[in-house]
């Protein structure tokens, strides 16, 4: 299944708002050339800046409008090089800082973002530069990276890190490490993409040799910051779409599984380090709806397409800030609230760029197809077009989805003859009898499988589908394993719910009298009104920087 070019999708509603009211918070005063090369050069060199042009590259792309700082940003940037073409220290050979490879994986990836947008020859040379005199280097090194538990017996009396990650100052098998442990593997997602792009023998040498020593981590063990886990796992899938290995595949969800049942907070974001739930971040909430859409990609489990529908809605959806930005959270399952996290509301830093490229892969993913289907797996205001060897088709997509299910999907222009296959998701929760496909009007048979239904029509201009399903109340138990059981958490559809500023928790009985208000809102009891989660975004600031939620609640009754 190919994904549409960003090019040529146009979003609408929800999604456009969320990235519109991004893309203005990624041209203010932090994210001008004036101000990205003030960032601490010594301390991540080419995180801030790689971030930047990502996030500026990917909305971009999305929203049909040209960044109004992201020329001059790339304009300058080679002004602050060191005499090698990177950023930073330069160290002596066979000394490696894994921040400065980390933040460079972030440069490669906006680097190669920027050149396969503009084409522009000058960004390709520098990828090769940053490849073969920072990057290359690091072979035959990987392999000695401390790993282990016994390896990091400095942590012990180290600081256990900051929202920012600092470097410990020692150093161990010639690497001075991170308080980020294991960001070193952060550049797995950008190698793999710059040897996509180049495919040099010898990146691959060392791409398999990062591979084979961030499978042997033991993730709790060293209590790894998921976010480089999960930045890893996306090189690693990249790698895997290029290679097909079946092993590397098996590998990858194992370290994902970890993840879900170990480092996933119940809103479906995520620990900022294995065993240590301290506060979240949107940086690996992006990583984690990327790996899991891939995975449903690769392996057509409806699991992992499930848990990107939660992540996004969920997790990045409360992570969002009304002033477009994203910040960090308290870690919902090692306490029943959530709410911002204090110090660190907007990582404007990293997470307010990572978002970037989470919302513009949330576009990207509107609609999948190959040469007989077209296939949604998610629902958003759209107008898309498909382009193949047979032409084109220009569709239409309305929805008022996740708060209702009613989908509709027009073809507006095509020039293709025959027939398609259009594959609608169907989340777990909806009954199979209770679907309802409508073709110009008129009810098809339904069908589940795999997580879709499937109807076949013919490509003319005018045609319109209609998909119905109900959405209502439904109870869930816990998901990750250090969550106390006793709690339940209650959705309308796919949506958390939570309840705003409870002084003390408070306990529902899934027996009691719920009344559904409107948006995914229920009151219960008369009294206790619960509503989603990601309605935060619509607060004004000191309402939402102040604001406590309710999310888990007691319940002795066993909820099915």
């Amino acid at each position: 299944m190919k994904s549409i070019s960003l090019d040529n999708i146009q979003i609408y509603g929800d999604l456009a708002m969320r990235t519109l009211l991004n893309y203005s918070r990624l041209e203010s005063i932090w994210y001008r050339p004036e101000k990205v090369f003030e960032a601490d050069q010594a301390n991540w060199p080419g995180d801030w800046e790689g971030r930047a042009i990502l996030a500026l590259t990917m909305l971009g792309q999305t929203t049909k409008r040209e960044p109004a700082y992201l020329d001059e940003i790339m304009r300058l940037l080679p002004k602050h090089f060191n005499s090698k073409e990177y950023l930073g220290e330069i160290y002596p050979e066979g000394i490696i800082s894994e921040q400065q490879l980390s933040g460079h994986s972030w440069l490669l990836r906006g680097f190669i973002e920027f050149y396969l947008w503009k084409k522009d020859e000058s960004v390709l040379q520098m990828i090769k530069s940053i490849v073969n005199k920072l990057l290359l280097p690091a072979r035959n090194h990987y392999k000695e990276y401390p790993a282990s538990p016994k390896d990091r017996e400095y942590d012990k009396i180290q600081p256990k890190g900051e929202a920012m990650g600092k470097l410990t100052g020692t150093l161990v098998n010639n690497w001075y490490t991170s308080t980020d442990i294991g960001c070193a593997f952060i550049m797995l997602d950008g190698a793999t993409q710059a040897y996509e792009l180049l495919r040099l023998p010898e990146l691959e040498e060392l791409i398999k040799e990062m591979l084979d020593k961030f499978f042997q981590i033991d993730l709790l063990g060293i209590s790894i910051q998921t976010h480089a886990t999960l930045s890893g796992l996306r090189g690693a899938l990249r790698y895997y779409e290029l290679k097909g290995n079946n092993e590397l595949l098996e590998q990858i969800i194992h370290f994902y599984d970890i993840y879900r049942t170990e480092g996933m907070t119940e809103n479906y974001s995520n620990y900022n380090w294995f065993n240590r739930p301290e506060w979240t971040e949107p940086c690996a909430i992006v990583d984690s709806y990327i790996v899991s859409f891939q995975l449903w990609k690769h392996t057509k489990n409806e699991r992992y397409l499930e848990d990107a529908h939660n992540i996004y809605f969920n997790g990045l959806g409360y992570a969002q800030r009304p002033n477009g930005g994203f910040g960090c959270d308290t870690c919902l399952g090692d306490n029943q609230y959530l709410n911002g996290q204090e110090g660190i509301y907007e990582a404007y830093w990293c997470c307010t760029m990572r978002g970037s490229d989470g919302l513009a892969n949330v576009s990207k993913n509107i609609a999948l197809y190959n040469e007989d289907s077209i296939v949604l797996p998610f629902y958003f205001d759209s107008k898309f077009e498909l382009k193949s060897k047979e032409g084109f088709i220009e569709c239409k997509e309305h929805t008022q989805y996740p708060y209702h299910g009613n989908v509709e999907l027009e073809i507006i222009k095509t020039n293709m003859i025959g027939k398609k296959n259009i594959q609608f998701y169907i989340p777990s929760w909806v009954p199979e009898n209770s679907i309802k496909v409508l073709v110009n009007g008129k009810c098809q048979t339904v069908c589940v499988e795999e997580g879709f239904v499937q109807v076949t029509v013919p490509v003319e201009e005018g045609l319109k589908i209609s998909l119905q399903f109900p959405i209502s109340l439904r109870a869930e138990k816990m998901q990750n394993k250090n969550t106390p059981s006793e709690y339940k958490k209650y959705f309308h559809g796919g949506l958390l719910l939570g309840y705003d500023n409870a002084s003390l928790p408070i306990s529902i009985d899934c027996t009691g009298s719920f009344q559904y208000l409107e948006h995914g809102k229920y009151i219960y009891n008369n009294e206790i009104v619960l509503e989603p989660i990601r309605h935060i975004l619509d607060e004004l600031p000191d309402i939402a920087k102040q604001n406590r939620k309710q999310v888990l609640f007691n319940n002795n009754k066993v909820v099915n």
